[in-house]
């Protein structure tokens, strides 16, 4: 039977001393403690942060998943990859705050507040160079996207199109990078942390 619990964040496992969450979205975040499969068939708990603002959906995502014996590898808050991300791909983690700039820009991810990830290894991101198109780097290197793969995303997955109906941006949607794990939502009130 699917579970899951809404608790404010424990800033102990959230704050990045070297890149420490504002008190303004930090006093909004909270930790998703949810059922879900894996990929063996075993029920296991996971724990998710993202703001208030959006963590009924991201509820509403994982109650879904499980109905659907969707399989989620793990998820665990980034802290446990010391704030990581590559790290935290690698080794299939489904993830949503944290604090850092998106790659190649320097801007402030939305991972900082209303963004997250699934299964990177079954939904790599394909870095992509914006003019010629030409593949940079993917995310997990080890990372391969088929979607005959259980726990791979697509556009007409159930999954996507829930987050879709909701207003989120799925990554599979765009043109570089092409970031099949990536979904992200921007609340007016947040607008400005991502200008």
């Amino acid at each position: 039977m699917y579970t899951s619990r809404i608790v404010a964040a424990n800033p102990a496992i959230f704050q990045n001393p070297l890149r420490p969450t504002p008190s303004e979205i930090a006093d909004h975040l909270k930790t998703l403690e949810f059922t879900h499969w894996n990929h063996q068939g075993k029920i296991k708990t996971g724990r998710m942060i993202i703001h208030e603002l959006v963590v009924n959906d991201l509820e509403a995502l994982t109650r879904l998943a499980f109905e659907i014996k969707f399989p989620i590898h793990k998820a665990l808050p980034v802290s446990y990859y010391n704030f990581n991300d590559k790290s935290s791909c690698a080794s299939n983690n489904s993830s949503a705050h944290n604090m850092r700039t998106m790659s190649g820009n320097g801007r402030l991810s939305k991972h900082a507040a209303t963004a997250f990830d699934i299964n990177p290894m079954q939904n790599p991101c394909y870095e992509l160079h914006p003019e010629t198109l030409e593949l940079i780097e993917i995310i997990p290197a080890l990372g391969q996207y088929d979607t005959n793969v259980p726990g791979t995303l697509f556009l007409e997955h159930p999954l996507v199109q829930l987050m879709l109906e909701r207003g989120w941006a799925w990554g599979g949607n765009w043109t570089f990078p092409k970031d099949m794990q990536h979904f992200q939502k921007v609340p007016p009130e947040l607008a400005h942390f991502f200008d």
